[in-house]
């Protein structure tokens, strides 16, 4: 009676578990560079994304003919063939997944053909590895449904002169202990709008 128990709480948890669990993010990211793109792919892994690669325009088109789990597409501008802005083009007329473009080209004009292409974010290469673990809100917010960013905590911490040595070395230390800002954060609440 009591291993009874323990098996129908152990598959309620189990249950529940399954349950709560997201549904993962897939990422295709598109990059001609074989280093750039193993690097991106892994950092993707890292923060737990299904990741498809590939190495030009032309693969990326077929693997989104192919695979419609494809939440989001990441891709480099500069690419031989077909360059991102046109990989950009062929997506929004054929597919509703999110494109976000990347570049060592941080230059306005560039960035500013990659939103008015339809792109949702522009990331400059080499791309941080933070930036990447935010990714998920791009496919959700292309869904269509509406989403809230409110801040809901701010942090200044400054630095405070210490009182320890203030008798001696005026000029030294008072450069040391002089008030410095050591940390800035700010805390973002992301949710979905629901309309009924």
């Amino acid at each position: 009676m009591e291993s009874a128990g323990r098996s129908n709480r152990r598959e309620l948890s189990n249950a529940a578990r399954n349950s709560s669990s997201l549904r993962k993010i897939t990422i295709l990211v598109v990059d001609n560079d074989p280093t750039s793109l193993a690097m991106i792919s892994g950092m993707l892994e890292n923060w737990r994304y299904g990741v498809a690669a590939g190495n030009s325009s032309v693969k990326a088109l077929y693997t989104l003919r192919e695979h419609l789990s494809i939440d989001l597409v990441l891709t480099d501008v500069d690419m031989p063939e077909m360059d991102g802005f046109e990989l950009l083009r062929h997506i929004k007329q054929e597919f509703e997944v999110a494109v976000i473009m990347m570049s060592s080209n941080d230059e306005d004009s560039v960035i500013e053909k990659c939103f008015t292409g339809g792109a949702m974010f522009f990331l400059v290469k080499p791309v941080n590895p933070y930036d990447l673990k935010s990714l998920w809100q791009y496919p959700i917010a292309k869904k269509g449904k509406p989403v809230v960013i409110e801040e809901l905590e701010s942090t200044l911490t400054v630095g405070e002169p210490s009182s320890a040595g203030s008798s001696s070395n005026s000029g030294t230390d008072e450069k040391s202990h002089s008030a410095s800002i050591s940390s800035i954060t700010t805390v973002l609440s992301i949710s979905s709008i629901t309309t009924d």
